[in-house]
């Protein structure tokens, strides 16, 4: 028996794949929705997941509240996501000031909305999630951007076949400049995973990015497909199966459970 899963994305996109269609007889259900503004009944979810998606939506608190809603009691909250650090600069030092404002400049070109990976964790906490556990990630992120660029270089032919030198380029420079952001200390990955709390009642029964600047930039069709050949099917960020797999093995998954996904496919 398999777990139920409803996957959504956050905002309408063009290349059908990045909505995901699931393997037939899996219970596996995409949708498009705001996650801001949509609506579950109460206490619909085991499990709510979440991989490198909530950085384009401010205002996290009232979206984790939601969340917060939605889960059952016991419940758990996963999420992987971008978040940065504010790290000392040299102002002598010509290439570290140019590191700062270059990852300043990433920020804000991208509508990126980024906290410390503890402010994250104080932010989940103050939505009324327990048993908070936010982690810095970082070396893992940086192992999956090395592994990726090596096996982006290792195609470059092919890819550029299949896109161009331009697309290429894109991907590969930004990869460059993300090691460059973590090398400085900017950049960050934080990894939260949170509980709903269980009342003594319960226990006993227990056994932020608008969508126009986001379909015009980074989940263009083709830059939906860009990712996609790089991460593997149905992968658009940091990591693709290989972090996917890490992560969902620390859930405790059980059969039957429902997983609400949010930002399933667009990464």
């Amino acid at each position: 028996m398999w777990c139920c899963v409803v996957c959504i994305v956050l905002h309408s996109v063009p290349h059908g794949g990045c909505c995901g269609t699931a393997k037939p007889g899996l219970p596996v259900k995409f949708e498009i929705r705001d996650a801001t503004t949509t609506e579950f009944e109460p206490e619909s979810f085991d499990v709510i997941y979440s991989r490198d998606t909530l950085l384009h939506i401010g205002g996290k608190k009232a979206l984790f509240q939601r969340f917060l809603e939605w889960l059952k009691p016991g419940g758990q909250l996963f999420i992987s996501d971008y978040a940065r650090d504010f790290p000392a600069v040299d102002t002598s030092d010509a290439s570290a000031v140019e590191a700062s404002e270059a990852f300043e400049s990433y920020v804000a070109q991208r509508g990126y909305h980024l906290m410390t990976p503890a402010k994250y964790g104080e932010v989940v906490a103050s939505a009324g999630f327990v048993d908070v556990n936010a982690r810095d990630e970082t070396s893992l992120f940086v192992s999956s951007l090395e592994r990726e660029l090596a096996a982006t270089e290792g195609i470059r032919e092919s890819f550029e076949a299949e896109f161009s030198a331009e697309d290429y380029e894109y991907i590969v420079s930004g990869w460059r400049k993300k090691l460059v952001f973590t090398s400085g200390g900017f950049q960050k990955w934080a990894v939260v995973h949170a509980l709903k709390a269980v009342s003594e009642e319960e226990e006993s029964k227990i056994v932020a990015v608008s969508q126009e600047q986001l379909d015009a930039t980074q989940y263009t069709e083709t830059g939906i497909l860009r990712y996609e050949r790089i991460f593997g099917p149905g992968f658009v960020s940091t990591g693709g199966v290989v972090t996917t797999a890490e992560f969902v093995s620390r859930l405790g998954l059980k059969p039957g459970m429902r997983v609400l996904d949010v930002g399933c496919g667009i990464g």
